[in-house]
């Protein structure tokens, strides 16, 4: 089924944070999420991050360039009144208070999801991953997500719902829904 979210035209900005760990179907959903809601736009802090790391070695290092550069990004594209999709891995939830606070500043509605998938699903897609991307760091990412939950996420397990019943999903979760 095919849903397409209509906006009022008077309403605010809505802010969509997909988090979850590398190969959850953060990026596959994203990018459905945006044929669906019109005006849209996606930032990834993971994209962002690796477009500057040196090697998989210094991803750490660099991870809070990418969480500033998508901040700063999110603050651009609200005051344009687009629509945002935050596709991160995010297992420090501080990143996602600070999205959410950007948010407020424009009085977006915002919504966090948390896209879950087994380790052996996670290992199996890892094909679809970017090449840095080792069995090792994926099942680190993966625990780092589950360790520190985000209190406000709604989880969606990938592995029993395709891309498009995940925006689905998520299309019916946002209507009257407000953080």
């Amino acid at each position: 089924m095919k849903t397409n979210y209509k906006k009022d035209k008077k309403e605010t900005p809505l802010v969509i944070v997909l988090r979850g760990a590398p190969g959850s179907g953060k990026t596959t959903t994203s990018e459905l999420l945006k044929k669906f809601i019109p005006k849209t736009v996606v930032i990834s802090g993971d994209t962002l991050t690796a477009m500057v790391v040196p090697d998989k070695n210094h991803w750490r290092e660099f991870w809070p360039l990418g969480h500033e550069a998508a901040r700063i990004l999110l603050e651009f594209f609200l005051k344009k009144k687009f629509n945002v999709v935050v596709e991160e891995i995010l297992p420090d939830v501080l990143h996602i208070e600070r999205i959410i606070a950007v948010a407020k500043n424009f009085q977006a509605r915002v919504f966090v999801f948390q896209l879950e998938a087994s380790l052996a699903i996670l290992n199996l897609r890892k094909k679809y991953l970017k090449p840095q991307m080792s069995r090792n760091l994926i099942k680190e990412l993966y625990g780092m997500v589950l360790r520190n939950p985000y209190p406000g996420a709604i989880k969606i397990d990938t592995t029993k719902l395709s891309p498009q019943e995940c925006v689905d999903f998520i299309l019916g979760s946002i209507d009257g829904r407000r953080f």
